[in-house]
């Protein structure tokens, strides 16, 4: 079983990518909060068959500034929405970034 994680690092660096082995449940629970405490975008977790039995994708709350800052958008939040149905469009993009090469 394997970790696989995507962050986009934005316009002017590479996107970052990861695939890590974990032996146990201790692994997998320490690597899926470490890649949620590093931000990043989709987080899979693949067999050992190379099936995805789930992906994490990262979501935030936005709010526009006040006063002279009207026009800018500011990140008040931020969340991991579980995504495990293969049928749905976010599943399927998210695994475009998560694929093992």
């Amino acid at each position: 079983m394997h970790v696989s994680t995507y962050k986009d690092e934005g316009p002017y660096y590479a996107a970052s990518r990861a695939v890590i082995g974990v032996r146990n449940l201790n692994d997998l629970i320490f690597n899926v909060r470490e890649a949620m405490e590093g931000s990043a975008d989709y987080i899979g977790v693949f067999g050992e068959d190379g099936q995805c039995k789930g992906v994490w994708s990262r979501e935030t709350d936005v709010e526009y500034g006040e006063g002279e800052d009207y026009d800018q958008l500011y990140v008040v939040g931020q969340y991991y929405d579980l995504l495990r149905d293969p049928s749905t469009w976010d599943f399927r993009n998210a695994l475009k970034y998560l694929k093992v090469r």
